[in-house]
């Protein structure tokens, strides 16, 4: 069976995408009453199909659009309509609809009606960007302590580094994401404002940013489902996410959010400059060079792992690419650093 793709317009209404020949078109559809009785069936029933062009074949009732029926057939993203059919006895000469029971209804929570999936990618980059900072700062300071100074003097710096540096992604993720809450609601703000002093003006703005994606006559249809002022809401989101590419239903911009993504900072780099750490807090006896060879092992394996876990789970590149990538990185800021620490061992500079 198929999820059914609309959306609710209002009490009596539902709008998705209809397949209409070879193009497709987001239409609204009724689902009052009076416009399903002649069909004797109601929105969101399930039937089946004896008769026609969809014999053997099972759907979902979607509403009634121009005074013919329309359904989602199982397995297809857009509804279609019974064609030559205006009431239930054309519907069962043709295609012999039977009527089934009535699925149940999950409980949905409500949830964003734009697609996160960036937002997503957006997070993962984040916690990336932040565990890779964590393990190339602190092996850095490591080899760098370790070549001029002692293991021990190594091993107290890398723990400050670690959670001094946690801090300070954490500290500095909680303002930037504060301030750029404040802005996008100061933006939101005044966008609405501007919705309702010049209403005109944002619509024809509105028809030109849909006409890139939609016909006019879908254009029209959803700027008739949302104007008015009791739709001011769905206007400030429509025009938000297509004018700014914001989000006015996105809870990463609320306190919580943004606590979170403070607080996973703080964890992300303390996750991933404890790795460097391991080979002085496991083997205290050995020499900093084998520790130090040790923490470029456990550094490169890391790579290799994360490069290839991210580019078979999630990125388009080849793995070999991603893996090069982040080995590539980590080795140029390892030889900047022992570069830079025989250097200053030599020059006497520390």
């Amino acid at each position: 069976m198929t999820s059914p793709p609309w959306n609710s317009a209002s009490g009596d209404e539902v709008r998705c995408f209809a397949a209409l020949g070879d193009r497709r078109e987001f239409l609204t559809f009724s689902t009052k009453a009076t416009d399903m009785r002649p069909f004797a069936v109601e929105h969101n029933d399930r039937v089946a199909f004896t008769k026609g062009a969809y014999t053997g074949r099972k759907a979902t009732v979607c509403g009634v659009h121009q005074c013919t029926l329309w359904v989602l057939l199982d397995g297809e993203k857009e509804v279609r309509d019974l064609k030559h059919c205006h009431n239930h006895a054309n519907v069962e000469h043709l295609y012999g609809m039977v009527r089934e029971a009535a699925p149940q209804q999950p409980e949905t929570k409500q949830a964003s009606p734009w697609n996160d999936h960036s937002a997503n990618f957006m997070r993962l980059r984040e916690k990336i960007a932040w565990c890779n900072d964590g393990v190339l700062s602190v092996a850095s300071l490591l080899i760098a302590l370790a070549v001029i100074y002692s293991g021990q003097v190594a091993l107290i710096g890398g723990l400050l580094m670690t959670f001094g540096g946690a801090a300070t992604v954490a500290s500095s993720e909680y303002v930037s994401s504060s301030v750029e809450a404040e802005l996008t609601a100061w933006e939101l703000e005044t966008e609405k404002t501007h919705l309702q002093l010049h209403a005109e003006d944002e619509a024809r703005n509105l028809n030109q940013l849909l006409s890139e994606f939609f016909s006019e006559e879908t254009n029209r249809l959803i700027q008739r489902d949302t104007q008015g002022k009791e739709k001011l809401d769905t206007q400030l989101s429509l025009h938000a996410k297509l004018e700014f590419g914001v989000d006015n239903f996105d809870r990463d911009n609320g306190p919580t959010g943004i606590l979170r993504r403070a607080v996973t900072a703080f964890f992300s780099f303390v996750i991933g400059g404890c790795i460097p750490l391991l080979p002085w807090l496991f083997m205290p006896h050995t020499s900093s060079q084998m520790k130090v060879a040790a923490m470029l092992l456990l550094v490169f394996s890391f790579d290799l792992a994360a490069g290839t876990w991210y580019s078979a789970g999630k990125g388009s590149s080849p793995v070999w690419f991603a893996v090069m990538r982040q080995v590539g990185v980590t080795a140029s800021c390892v030889t900047a650093t022992l570069l830079s620490s025989v250097l200053a061992r030599r020059i006497n500079l520390l």
